[in-house]
Order: structure tokens, then sequence, then C-alpha cells
């Protein structure tokens, strides 16, 4: 059920298997350039994701993601959160692309797509992420949209 004053927001994780803390990511670009390919084997190169876009171009979310990491960085200071304007060029773009493009931007049902890159769980214990998560949503909800 939604509310007058409610707000949908699409958020996808994706594991930044050499991060060591948390990567909002501001933005995704239209450019598919797989270093390895994917589970399907598809590996293109300087291909854009929407070929009515020009490659390269970027597509912003409408969080506020300073403002995010402004408060995530009180509330977990031995931890690292920061704006992200990278998100690779890998799967994790092209989905955050796609998501900010398609739904963000095109379906009056979404609010806001945004991204969260995580580390993996040797680097920050599973516990711990689920708490810092469980505060990013909260964050969330309280966060004024572009």
């Amino acid at each position: 059920c939604q509310h007058e004053h409610s707000k949908v927001i699409c958020l996808h994780l994706g594991v930044n298997v050499n991060g060591t803390g948390y990567h909002i990511e501001k933005c995704a670009y239209n450019d598919s350039s797989f270093r390895i390919p994917d589970q399907r084997a598809y590996q293109p190169k300087n291909v854009p994701i929407l070929p009515d876009v020009p490659l390269g171009s970027p597509n912003y979310t409408q969080c506020q993601v300073d403002d995010l990491v402004s408060h995530l960085s009180v509330a977990f200071p031995a931890i690292e959160s920061k704006v992200s304007t990278d998100p690779g060029r890998y799967v994790c773009n092209f989905l955050y692309f796609t998501s900010l493009s398609k739904l963000q931007n095109a379906l009056s049902a979404v609010d806001a797509s945004l991204f969260l890159h995580i580390p993996a769980f040797e680097m920050i214990p599973k516990e711990i992420q689920l708490e810092y998560l469980a505060e990013f949503m909260r964050v969330l909800t309280r966060i004024e949209l572009d």
C-alpha cells in the first residue's frame, strides 16, 4: 500500500570484492565494456546500454547521496562510507544505468534508483553489514529526493 507521501526507491546491492567500505553510487554510464565475460559469456566492448543515448553518457540518481554518506559516516565512524561516481563498466553499471533510465526516469511508481557497493563478508562481517544496511534504509526513508 502506498501512501500519499511515500517514496519508492529501487535499491541495488553489489559486492566490491576489493572494497574495504561502502560506496554509494551517484551515477552510472551508458557504456558496456566488460573486462571479463559475464555468467552467460557476454562480453561487450564500447557498446551503449541504451542505443538511443550517447555512449558514455551519465545518468544520476535522484537520491541525495552526499546526505546519506554524511549520516552513515557518523553512525558508523569505523567504516568507510563514500560517494562514488564510478560503478565500473561491468554488470553493476549495466544494471544501475538500466534502472536509472527505465525505472527512475520513466515510471512514476519509482521515485529513485540507488546502487550500494558493499564489501565482501571477509572484510566486514555479515552481522555488521546487516546493521549498516538497516541504518541505510532508515536514512533513505527520511531523506529528500532531488
